[in-house]
């Protein structure tokens, strides 16, 4: 575990948190599309099933889908969050710098179309839909982290950032950083990404 999390080892076990978030992502999404078709009164009938001589709902929603279902109206464009998600997970890595990060948000929001103080609540979805002790993310040597993501993504958030920046000296983009263990962890990430594409093109010289 302490490989997987703090070192960045064990790749299947970043695959599974890949997965994992990637599920994540689509139950969002259906969210979403079910808000929207509640809003316009386009919701189909109820399918029901007979079992046992009773008819019972077919698509049984938990509470907590309902609660996200009806957070949502309160975002403005809320039908782009899948999307804001997405760039969230897939590009900025899954993190912000403390230091940076409302200007990250800012960001991010003009980046998808939305209000930055439409990002918080948005994040808060994660919490409605899969909650978990505490949230989803946390603190940790100057970033804000989602829990249980792969750090080979990590490493793409580095790299795009290092690119808005024009340098992937994490001093000369972000100045002197106030925790320690700061560039560490962003270099520690980036390395993982390039070491996932290591073992792919490894594992695919061995299949073929």
């Amino acid at each position: 575990w302490n490989d997987a999390i703090f070192d960045c080892k064990r790749v299947l076990v970043h695959s599974a948190m890949y997965y994992q978030h990637r599920a994540k992502l689509a139950i969002l999404k259906g969210a979403v599309e079910f808000a929207l078709l509640k809003k316009h009164n386009a919701l189909p009938p109820a399918r029901t099933i007979n079992f046992l001589g009773i008819e019972a709902p077919a698509d049984y929603l938990p509470h907590n889908f309902h609660s996200a279902v009806e957070s949502l109206y309160s975002i403005q464009n809320f039908e782009r969050i899948p999307v804001l998600w997405q760039s969230v997970l897939w590009k900025w890595g899954g993190f912000f710098i403390t230091n940076h990060e409302d200007e990250e948000k800012a960001a991010l929001a003009s980046e998808v179309g939305m209000a930055p103080k439409a990002i918080d609540a948005t994040f808060e979805l994660y919490n409605t839909l899969f909650p978990i002790p505490d949230g989803w993310f946390l603190k940790n040597q100057g970033t804000t982290l989602l829990k249980l993501f792969p750090c080979q993504f990590r490493g793409i958030g580095v790299h795009f950032r290092g690119k808005r920046k024009g340098t992937d000296d994490i001093q000369a983009g972000f100045g002197s950083p106030q925790y320690i263990h700061l560039v560490e962890n962003l270099a520690r990430w980036k390395h993982s990404t390039v070491e996932l594409f290591k073992y792919g093109s490894t594992n695919q010289t061995k299949t073929t």
